[in-house]
């Protein structure tokens, strides 16, 4: 039994003036696409887990997607998609631990924002400085300080 889920986000990469392909025919001519994958790649790497363009349902079926995060919490992996107007979607099989699936979710909009706006300050002229901190088991606060 399967059960795909999706998750959508208010993150929204611009759609280039090329149809979305894969991350590597793209990645360099879209730098939302870059931060995307940098978000991706920090949280798999957080988790223990690798990058990949596919993830799979409960039977063992593989889908493929633009990026996807497999890590030993959710082995099955969580897909990541764009939809045509440019929101962001991810994807998993919500039989396999939706818990699981979700947080991966949640770390990659976490991450997403806070290389985003690392990189809007400093585009302003600010020296930036992080602050990672675990409140809790699965909980995690990320202070972002820019001074100029």
């Amino acid at each position: 039994m399967s059960k795909e889920a999706r998750y959508k986000t208010e993150i929204i990469v611009p759609k280039p003036k090329t149809e979305v392909v894969s991350k590597t025919a793209n990645i360099k001519g879209n730098p939302c696409l870059e931060i995307l994958q940098l978000a991706v790649e920090k949280a798999a790497k957080d988790r223990g887990g690798s990058v990949g363009q596919t993830y799979s349902d409960n039977a063992g079926r593989k889908r493929t997607c633009l990026m996807s995060v497999l890590a030993p919490s959710f082995p099955l992996g969580v897909g990541i998609s764009l939809r045509g107007d440019g929101r962001l979607n991810f994807h998993y099989d919500a039989i396999g631990g939706r818990e699981a699936a979700q947080s991966i979710c949640n770390d990659v909009t976490q991450n997403y924002l806070v290389i985003a706006w690392m990189r809007a300050q400093r585009e302003l002229g600010f020296t930036v400085q992080v602050e990672d901190r675990q409140v809790a088991p699965g909980r995690r606060v990320i202070v972002v300080t820019g001074v100029k």
